[in-house]
């Protein structure tokens, strides 16, 4: 068996364009104050000498903890955005972490070889970065803050990885050409350690789209991997008092010549407030890289000159000096007179993460912003938050992520044209009414609407999917941290659109709180007219009188798991007075407002005699079905429309895998001792999406579905 543990010239240095590319990355590693350590490697891990492609092993001193660090790095081709796919970026992802945790394991072959010596103490990470022509960093945004990590680590220093995506090459190498090569990075502060000026780059920061470095001239540059908004000065402002360092360069690597004009008098203002400082002080202007997505054009002009056949030098021990004081905090402000900080302390940060927020909420927003934690506890999320800083746009969207369950929620609406007698009316013409919405929506794309919440559109994507639609709103609310501060928050919500016909289509609305659902139908309300338009609107919705609502019920439950026969059962109803019936005059049922039960599997049949009995109907019930396309699981959706509302939902509740136990086998108290699902976010959007567009068209057809294969 060959002992070695590097095995030289691995699969992924055979190909050209990946030689290219990896050769342009070790100019690149220089600059951020990197050792190569090797390039283009197989290692032999485990008893049978598995052999593992390594395109990159990196290693800096670590002015933080004093210790000497490898990062493992891998870089990926793609050809397109049509790549980015949910499976495809969670595999690239947890095949590095499997990479790392399988390396850093064989610790007497790997710590104790004689060049790995040199350069590494620990293995602390992975940083994966892509080349992409035509990149949408929106969607890369989106696709990775649905990966679902596996193998998962308790406490504080679970493995991190951090994505380096075509912007951040490119922001990087066009800020690097202008402002000066880079002398020193700074490590942000934390509660335990000071803020550090050191020669390597910190890699989550570069993942995070916020460095701050120090050129060879001497000046203090900031480069934002960001559009320049009307919200940065003010929160540019804060950030440079955090870090008690006047910034010589703010350089946002794109914004529109509007954001710019809209960004231009905060900026002057902030600098006038700031320029009497002893620290703290900002440049007259900003300035805007103007990076686009097409190529990587700053990138490859930046590093061209290496042809590879040297190792980067070693950067030598740490050049650092500490700022006097540690980690600057916001004062507890009294709870009357609260204000907006426009960039939070990491610190109330970390405490949220901790104290606040759900688990899975802390690791979409990380993964959301380039840093994927494989944490299995909040523990680790939390030392995250502290020690990597983000750009000022992330808080803003932090209030969402946070407050957001890993369980999704649809509702929607139906969409017909008028009738012919209303079309001449209103001179509407007939029309393909997908095609009438795709373009309406694109025409008010990153247009405000409502004063308070500022609800817009940032994203519209067409495609030949079961939804052809799918697009993002964002709108404003505030969010309040733990410690005191509150951030504005920039909340998102997905609509997916599907022709029914030429002149009807389905919305679905996919929610994690309430404040989303009210927030599209504002914005549909308001942004695309729809009378005006010529399009009728009406929520998905249940009839309120019982046994009306029942009928209907069934149909739903039927639809959405694909046919009755998938339908395991129903259980644990929510029932509320029925308006449209007479209140009974003895008894119990006189008294009965609502009523929550906790019950085993039944059906909507022997619930409904109980609400007969009672004088209520169902407000909510949970279905379990066997779900199409996944013979061996059972899933839980929970279906509500309470007496306040106007329309039905459908949320995710659970999922169980069968193993050897037949379906018809399972009751509640087998349910609970099954083994739950491992699925992504976008799996269970998925499912939730294709059963509410089963029961939407099920309850326009009146009928439950045919039976389906499986």
């Amino acid at each position: 068996m060959n002992d070695d543990l590097f095995a030289e010239g691995g699969p992924e240095g055979r190909n050209a364009d990946a030689d290219d590319f990896e050769r342009r990355l070790r100019p690149m590693a220089d600059d951020l104050g990197y050792t190569v350590v090797d390039v283009n490697f197989d290692t032999l891990v485990g008893d049978t000498a598995r052999s593992q492609g390594m395109d990159a092993l990196w290693a800096f001193h670590n002015p933080v903890h004093g210790r000497a660090q490898g990062w493992l790095t891998e870089a990926k081709r793609h050809s397109g955005p049509s790549r980015y796919t949910p499976q495809a970026i969670a595999s690239e992802v947890q095949t590095l972490r499997d990479k790392l945790r399988r390396l850093g394991n064989q610790r007497q072959r790997f710590f104790g070889d004689a060049e790995i010596a040199q350069h590494i103490e620990e293995l602390s990470g992975g940083i994966l970065i892509h080349r992409t022509p035509r990149y949408d960093p929106d969607k890369a945004a989106r696709i990775f803050s649905g990966i679902e990590t596996q193998r998962n680590e308790s406490g504080p220093a679970p493995v991190r990885v951090a994505y380096w995506g075509p912007d951040s090459l490119n922001g990087l190498g066009e800020a690097f050409s202008r402002f000066g090569t880079p002398s020193q990075f700074w490590w942000p502060a934390t509660r335990r350690n000071d803020g550090v000026w050191a020669r390597p780059c910190p890699p989550e920061q570069v993942a995070a789209g916020l460095v701050l470095y120090r050129s060879e001239e001497g000046r203090v540059v900031l480069v934002v991997r960001d559009a320049l908004s009307r919200h940065e000065p003010a929160a540019i402002r804060e950030l440079a008092r955090r870090t008690g360092e006047s910034f010589d360069v703010v350089a946002y690597t794109h914004g529109t010549t509007e954001e710019r004009r809209l960004a231009s008098e905060g900026w002057a203002r902030a600098h006038e407030q700031t320029s009497q400082l002893a620290r703290g002080r900002l440049p007259e202007r900003v300035d805007v890289l103007s990076v686009g997505h097409e190529t990587l054009g700053p990138f490859e002009r930046r590093w061209d000159e290496s042809d590879g056949s040297t190792l980067s030098a070693s950067p030598g021990p740490a050049r650092h000096r500490r700022r006097p004081g540690r980690l600057e905090t916001s004062p507890v402000l009294p709870s009357r007179r609260r204000v907006v900080t426009p960039y939070p302390s990491p610190t109330s940060v970390a405490d949220t993460f901790a104290d606040k927020a759900s688990l899975h909420g802390t690791k979409r927003f990380f993964a959301r912003h380039g840093l994927i934690v494989f944490a299995d506890d909040k523990l680790g999320t939390s030392r995250a938050a502290e020690e990597v800083w983000l750009r000022p746009s992330a808080y803003r969207a932090m209030g969402h992520m946070l407050d957001m369950t890993p369980l999704p929620t649809v509702a929607g609406f139906a969409v017909a044209k008028l009738t012919d007698e209303q079309r001449q009316i209103e001179g509407v013409l007939p029309s393909d009414l997908i095609r009438e919405f795709a373009q309406a929506a694109a025409e008010v794309k990153g247009m405000p609407y409502d004063a308070e919440r500022s609800i817009r559109l940032r994203d519209l994507q067409i495609s030949d999917a079961t939804w052809q639609l799918s697009a993002e709103l964002v709108y404003d609310h505030v969010f309040d941290l733990v410690g005191g501060e509150r951030v504005r928050d920039e909340a998102q919500v997905e609509i997916y659109a599907r022709a029914v016909r030429a002149d009807e289509i389905d919305i679905a609305v996919v929610t994690t709180r309430e404040d989303d659902f009210r927030a599209a139908r504002a914005w549909i309300q308001q942004a695309l007219v729809p009378m005006q338009r010529g399009w009728m609107i009406t929520p998905v919705s249940l009839p309120s009188a019982e046994p009306q609502r029942s009928a209907s019920l069934q149909i739903v439950v039927d639809s959405s798991a694909g046919d009755a026969r998938r339908v395991i059962g129903v259980s644990s109803p929510h029932q509320h007075r029925d308006a449209s019936r007479e209140r009974p005059g003895t008894g119990f049922p006189r008294i009965v407002r609502e009523s929550r039960y906790d019950t085993e599997f039944s059906d909507i049949a022997t619930i409904r005699e109980r609400c007969l009995e009672d004088g209520v109907a169902i407000g909510e019930v949970t279905s379990y079905f066997r779900p199409l396309g996944s013979p061996s699981a059972v899933v839980a959706i929970r279906l509500r429309q309470r007496a306040r509302d106007a329309h039905l939902s459908m949320r995710w509740q659970s999922g169980k895998a069968l193993a050897q136990i037949p379906a018809t086998a399972v009751d509640r108290d087998t349910w609970e001792s099954l083994h739950g699902l491992e699925w992504m976010y976008s799996k269970k959007r998925e499912l939730l999406l294709a059963s509410w567009a089963r029961a939407a068209e099920a309850l326009r057809s009146g009928a439950s579905p045919a039976v389906l294969s499986a």
